[in-house]
């Protein structure tokens, strides 16, 4: 697996710990089927981490794939730009969701952007430039919505980012259950391994392609499945809402 990929189920893991008082005492494992072992060898729990991701529209590519490719021309952009003389920028850029970025207009976008950083770079320690671009309004390439750029004296390094923002998608019962069930396909498999299993369903809204709001009727509805907890974790609410199955006692939150 994915050594990145890991270690931010790692983190998702760490935050549901974090949330829940009764979180199974022992140590953390990896493994990988489930993901992760905790506690002692006699009674351990298993612990599977999948990510809810916003469904996609017909002939559109992927929302994670998209945040891949945006990643790697700032990445580059900034790698570019600091080359070319150590200045220190925060920088923060919020793409458009009608322009589709594709692997190999990658290289040139990065060129683009560091264009377009240069050409906004305030002239003086502790101001900002905002601009709205494409052209003719503003300096940058047409998959920019908007940038920001600020100098500031407390920066020792630079720091590019990519602001999440686009409309928050219900999160629905049935997208849930979808989830559930392209997991409970392993059950058997991850019970070989422990004596109970829970899964753990991600809404990392910080990413563009997991943006949902969560209607109480999703926190309400009685699912199906076989798993022995079910959580839904809010990452930027730092929050885990325990869903239940049908037979099963109230759903609730733990704060």
């Amino acid at each position: 697996m994915n050594d990145s990929k890991k270690a931010r189920e790692q983190r998702y893991l760490l935050q549901l710990k974090a949330c829940l008082p009764d979180f199974p005492d022992g140590t953390i494992n990896s493994s990988e089927s489930p993901d992760f072992l905790v506690g002692h060898k006699s009674a351990q729990t298993g612990i599977e981490v999948t990510r809810l991701f916003r469904p996609v529209p017909q002939n559109a590519r992927p929302l994670q794939e998209q945040e891949t490719l945006q990643q790697q021309a700032v990445s580059r952009a900034q790698r570019l730009f600091e080359g070319a003389g150590p200045q220190f920028l925060d920088v923060t850029f919020l793409f458009r969701s009608d322009e589709t970025l594709t692997k190999g207009r990658v290289p040139g976008l990065a060129e683009d952007l560091c264009a377009a950083v240069g050409h906004m770079t305030p002239g003086s320690v502790g101001t900002i430039s905002e601009e709205i671009v494409p052209p003719p309004i503003g300096s940058g390439p047409p998959e920019l919505a908007w940038a920001r750029v600020s100098l500031l004296p407390e920066l020792t390094r630079g720091s590019w980012k990519i602001l999440a923002s686009d409309y928050m998608a219900p999160l629905t019962t049935t997208l849930v259950q979808e989830r559930i069930d392209e997991k409970t396909a392993r059950y058997s498999a991850y019970r070989t391994h422990c004596a109970s299993v829970w899964l753990l369903i991600v809404v990392d809204t910080a990413r563009t392609s997991s943006i949902f709001g969560v209607p109480n009727d999703v926190q309400a509805h009685r699912y199906d499945s076989p798993f022995d907890r079910t959580y839904l974790l809010l990452t930027m609410e730092d929050r885990a809402i325990r869903i239940h199955s049908v037979g099963t006692e109230e759903p609730g939150a733990a704060q």
